[in-house]
């Protein structure tokens, strides 16, 4: 047998044949026994055996079986193959009441049974008989005299020799006293389920079968149904958490070997969810066997989940507290209030060993607070013991061999314990750093206080009302109050006016929040003459942090105030004076430019005529005239942009030789006229192929510098040169050099060279001409690229001008697109364009302009007759002047948007002020175009 141990095996019973159980064999050896854990029971079919017999033998054994049945106290009862009774025992007499006469011919049932016997019995009764099958059933029957009675019923079918039916042989007991202990016991097991249920989960095991009976209310708390958890393959201890189950296999073995009759363990089970849960199992055995082993155990399953959670969450909080503690800068600590007058520690930290360099009974039980702070102490405890108000008490403790040292005790009622002790939570902390710092702040604040007293800063504190509680000397003076005056005297009341409560509300709020703040405010002194102070406040706390009031530093501004007002009215006034000058350059610009627009625009018209030799001379003339003229107007309106700060610049690609080359282009015929040699350029090989920045500005600047090299040079040469300075990866810093041999400049000129309007001599000017405009503009314009310009000049020899500008390296994608424009004589047949404009003149130019190409054109003298002429006819195009009488151009292009119409409009302004073409588009314009008008564009657009 030892040599199975450890497996698993079968096992059929020998009391009951037809079971077989299966389970796991173990030999224990200290107990020198046997241990069979059974885990399933299984039917076993055994085929009963078929002896033939003859008749003679059989009815010889059927004598004596009814001898034998006669004197048996169970009732017998032989029936014929049709079940009909042929013969009972006397014990059948006295279980039913029938006597042998009045049995024999009748059928079994109906003499025994009665209202309350099953009929699902009787069914299987008569089917076990039709079939001649055996058969064995608890019945509930009748006797004759009515008595209901249980008797259980054995019977088996009576064969012939030819293996034929012919009759039943039928055993029956009453086994109504079994039934009834069987109904008490079973009732008395239903009150202790629902006793236990009451207290958890409910399930029995039983140790024959091995199967595990669990409670609805246990299933549920599994999530597994009945079938699943107690009749499933898989053990439910399956479902035991694999860390805990060495609690349950303990449980077994001890109950196995009779060492226990119950358990309460609590392990961990795994839900059919895959949660973990607690749970507290408690079983007691109920049944044992006639050696005292269990049968059967009855237990409960509570979810102590929760229990579970909050005493990790507990044990997690006391780790917290215990950790904090012992790590805070301070003493934790509970003291309690007993009903009997005295009172105690109840705990204390071990942080005091840290904080005070003594033990908790120590700091209790010797004396080391001074007799006076004690008293003190004392009553305060005493309030705090009869009001449960909070305690707060700051004293010096002197302890031998340690310095002496204050600590602060703050503590306030917590809870009332079982024994109706009334407990509070305090701290305990060193304040020996927190007095050594307020001590010389009183020493330091005394210190200033006599500083302040005799400053010209005037020192003010008032109470939480706004009370004056002190003044020092300076504050007085300032005021023209003295010290008795202004003590109790609320200080918004004396000095500031109706119109500043606003202010006072808004700093009182910021010193409740605790900051500090400083404003200016305009005051009043005692003489009601009016002042301007500078205050610096802060909150003012008392040595409890409360706050007490405020403090604040007055310094008067007056005479600042008075020039700040002063600087203000004149900045204001320049303002309004740039602004005149702008509407002024405006107009201006319109008034020049409308001329100069029929000036340019008709002698681009005689352009296209044939003219004799002097009459291109004469229109020549003309046309260098026009350009002088734009090119002065244009250097007053950069100007103005300039000091407006509206002058803005373009970020785009560009090539730099190019750019050089182009402006040496344009200057190459004047300089040729003065016989000037202008081949002695340099451009640095090293120049990046793009840059970025703005090409035309930059194209502005040369001009400029190379037109005045030109214009004073009258023999010589006039140099370009261009040098990379420093090549970075991602920008090149580049220097451009005009150098000439012209007439120079004295050196006290060259200092104002950039100004506005400068020439160095009034001659200078009747001679060679221009606004004294270019250089300051050439200035403005490097160092809003961020450059730097400088001269080098020398009466009589000639001048250097020099700029350096560093560009960002650009790639080609960053390079404008080149577009030509040509322009067909019938480019514009079939279009229909309105002109709209108040001066003859600028009418004129521009239907001329188009009919050239071809257009149909239709003139307007305002914008009110522009409006009557689009709601008669349709326009392709309409150009609008800006400025005209009855209704402007901003005026009709609105209305003639409201009705619907998005026809083009074209603005047409001889003002390029910037933020003139912004306007045009926000009232619903689609482009722009300013006088004097650039064929090209206009055509373009």
């Amino acid at each position: 047998m030892k040599s199975i141990s450890g497996q698993f095996i079968n096992l059929i019973l020998k009391n009951e044949l037809g079971k077989l159980i299966s389970g796991n064999f173990e030999f224990l050896e200290e107990e020198n026994h046997f241990l069979f854990a059974g885990s399933s029971v299984n039917s076993l079919e055994i085929a009963e055996p078929n002896f033939e017999r003859t008749t003679k033998e059989q009815k010889e054994q059927l004598l004596i079986l009814s001898q034998i049945a006669e004197v048996n106290t169970n009732t017998v009862i032989i029936t014929d193959n049709n079940d009909i009774i042929t013969w009972v025992n006397q014990s059948f007499t006295t279980m039913t009441g029938y006597s042998f006469d009045e049995a024999i011919g009748r059928k079994p049932e109906h003499l025994l049974h009665g209202p309350g016997t099953s009929q699902k019995t009787l069914d299987y009764l008569n089917a076990q008989v039709s079939k001649g099958d055996s058969f064995n059933a608890d019945i509930y029957n009748y006797s004759k005299s009515g008595v209901p009675y249980w008797a259980r019923i054995k019977g088996q079918p009576i064969h012939n020799q030819n293996g034929e039916v012919t009759g039943f042989f039928a055993l029956i007991e009453d086994i109504t006293r079994e039934k009834e202990s069987q109904e008490r016991l079973k009732e008395s097991e239903n009150r202790f389920r629902v006793a236990l249920e009451k207290i958890g989960n409910v399930w029995e095991h039983d140790f024959l079968t091995g199967k595990t009976f669990f409670s609805k209310t246990n299933n549920e708390f599994w999530g597994y149904s009945e079938n699943e958890l107690g009749q499933g393959e898989s053990n439910w201890w399956d479902k035991v958490h694999k860390d805990d189950f060495h609690l349950l296999l303990s449980n077994f073995k001890n109950y196995r070997r009779g060492k226990i009759d119950s358990h309460n363990e609590e392990y961990r089970i795994i839900h059919k969810n895959g949660d973990i849960k607690w749970v507290l199992d408690r079983g007691v055995v109920i049944e044992k066997d006639e050696t005292g082993r269990p049968l059967r155990v009855v237990g409960t399953h509570t979810d102590i989940t929760p229990i579970k959670r909050t005493e990790q969450e507990l044990e997690q909080r006391v780790k917290q507290f215990k950790s904090l503690s012992e790590n805070i800068p301070g003493v934790i600590y509970e003291y309690e209030y007993r009903d009997d007058g005295t009172d105690g520690l109840r705990y204390i930290s071990p942080a005091i060993k840290r904080v005070f360099g003594i033990t908790a009974d120590e700091f209790w039980n010797q004396k080391y607070i001074a007799p006076a702070d004690q008293e003190r102490i004392n009553e305060k405890q005493q309030h705090s013991r009869k009001t449960l108000q909070p305690f707060y008490d700051e004293s010096e403790i002197t302890i031998p061999g340690i310095n002496t040292r204050w600590y602060a005790v703050h503590s306030s009622y917590s809870y009332t314990d079982q024994n109706n002790a009334k407990v509070f939570t305090g701290f305990m902390s060193d304040i020996t750093e927190r007095k050594s710092v307020e001590e010389s702040l009183r020493i330091n604040e005394e210190k200033y206080r006599s500083i302040l007293a005799n400053m010209k800063l005037g020192l003010l504190e008032v109470d939480n009302e706004g009370k004056i509680t002190y003044a020092n000397n300076s504050f007085c003076y300032m005021s023209g109050y003295s010290m008795p005056e202004l003590i109790g005297q609320k200080s918004a009341d004396l000095f500031l006016f109706n119109d500043s409560s606003d202010l006072e509300k808004e700093m009182w709020k910021n010193r409740e929040k605790g900051l500090a703040d400083a404003y200016e405010v305009e005051t009043k002194d005692k003489n009601g003459d009016r002042k301007w102070w500078l205050v610096s406040g802060a909150p003012r706390y008392n040595d409890k942090s409360e706050l007490v009031g405020s403090i604040g530093i007055h310094l008067d501004v007056t005479d600042q105030k008075v020039q700040e007002i002063e600087l203000v009215e004149s900045r204001i006034e320049a303002e309004q004076s740039a602004h005149s000058k702008e509407i002024f350059l405006a107009n201006m610009s319109h008034e020049i430019r409308t001329p100069m627009n029929a000036i340019m625009s008709m002698a681009n018209q005689l352009a296209k005529t044939t003219l004799e030799p002097q009459q291109e001379f004469y229109l020549e003339t003309i046309h260098t005239a026009s350009k002088s003229l734009l090119v002065i107007i244009n250097d007053v309106l950069d100007l103005s942009k300039i000091d407006a700060g509206k002058l803005s610049l373009e970020n785009i690609g560009f090539n730099l030789i190019d750019v050089l080359q182009n402006a040496m282009q344009v200057i190459t015929h004047k300089g040729e006229e003065k016989g000037l040699d202008l081949n002695n350029f340099y451009f640095d090989g090293n120049i990046a192929k793009v840059l970025i920045g703005d090409p035309y500005r930059l194209n502005q600047i040369l001009l400029n510098l190379m037109t005045n090299a030109v214009k004073f040079t009258e023999k010589g040469s006039v140099d370009l040169n261009c040098h990379v300075v420093t090549d970075k990866p991602n920008s090149q810093v580049i220097q451009i050099s005009v150098k000439d041999t012209g007439i120079g400049m004295d050196e006290s000129f060259v200092k104002h060279l950039f100004e506005k309007f400068s020439q160095e001599y009034e001659s200078v000017s009747r001679k060679y001409g221009g606004t004294g405009l270019g250089m300051s503009i050439c200035k403005e314009l490097v160092e809003q690229m961020g450059g730097e310009i400088s001269v080098e000049s020398v009466k009589g020899v000639g001048s250097t001008i020099s700029f350096v500008v560093e560009f960002p390296k650009g790639v080609s994608a960053d390079m404008p697109e080149k577009v030509e424009t040509q322009f067909s004589e019938d480019f514009l047949i079939g279009r229909k364009i309105l002109v709209t404009d108040d001066n003859d003149l600028n009418r004129l130019v521009a239907s001329i302009l188009l009919l050239d190409f071809g257009a149909t054109v239709m003139v307007a003298e305002n914008g009110e007759i522009a409006l009557e002429m689009i709601s008669r006819e349709t326009f392709d195009v309409i150009l609008m002047d800006i400025q005209m009488p009855v209704m402007n151009g901003y005026e009709a292009t609105k209305q003639i948007r409201k009705s619907g119409n998005d026809i083009p409009i074209i603005a047409l302004t001889a003002s390029a002020i910037k933020g003139e073409r912004e306007k045009c588009l926000a009232s619903g314009m689609n482009d722009y175009i300013t006088k004097p008008i650039n064929e090209e564009q206009f055509l373009k657009q």
